[in-house]
């Protein structure tokens, strides 16, 4: 009998040890979770440069690429993430100035104002450092995340997006975006 009785107070404090670690875990993990900053708030754009690796353009059955970089100024966006829904939307405007080589020697330098960041609102979803935007036009913006800390978010983005153009040619965009914020 006293056997029986060592085996179940044995038994008993293996199994009231492995809950408590099991315990101890799961409040590590939801400390971390609230030591996580979050993307939620409105965030303003401090520097925003472009790099488009290619666009390739199709005319009468010609095709053509140029690469493409830039840096804007007077930027004045700010971005606002929210959730439950999640959502992002962007207020205000900035400056691009675009320097494309189209090949050959061909260097075009451009200034762009009053432009409007649209190409990173929609629909969100965050997982660990990628996010992911679904933009009203079902374009897909994909982005890891750099830096998130309780005042700035970095990030790198890829987009491509497909359109046809005011002379009725078929362009392909590959644009890379890389953008830091402060948050508001």
């Amino acid at each position: 009998m006293k056997i029986n009785k060592l085996l179940f107070l044995s038994l008993f404090v293996l199994f009231a040890i492995s809950c408590s670690s099991s315990d101890d875990n799961s409040q590590e993990q939801e400390q971390e979770q609230e030591n996580t900053p979050s993307i939620v708030g409105s965030w303003k754009i401090t520097s925003m440069e472009y790099l488009i690796n290619s666009t390739t353009t199709t005319a009468q059955g010609n095709t053509s690429e140029s690469n493409s970089n830039g840096d804007a100024s007077n930027l004045n966006v700010i971005v606002t993430f929210t959730e439950n829904p999640n959502n992002s939307t962007s207020t205000g405007t900035y400056s691009l100035e675009l320097t494309t080589d189209f090949g050959n020697g061909q260097v075009v330098t451009q200034t762009f104002d009053d432009l409007i960041f649209d190409n990173f609102v929609g629909n969100w979803d965050l997982a660990e450092n990628q996010l992911t935007i679904i933009t009203p036009s079902n374009n897909t913006v994909n982005a890891t995340i750099n830096l998130l800390n309780e005042t700035t978010l970095s990030y790198n983005s890829v987009l491509e997006e497909t359109f046809t153009d005011a002379n009725n040619n078929n362009v392909i965009n590959t644009i890379t975006q890389n953008i830091i914020y402060i948050r508001q």
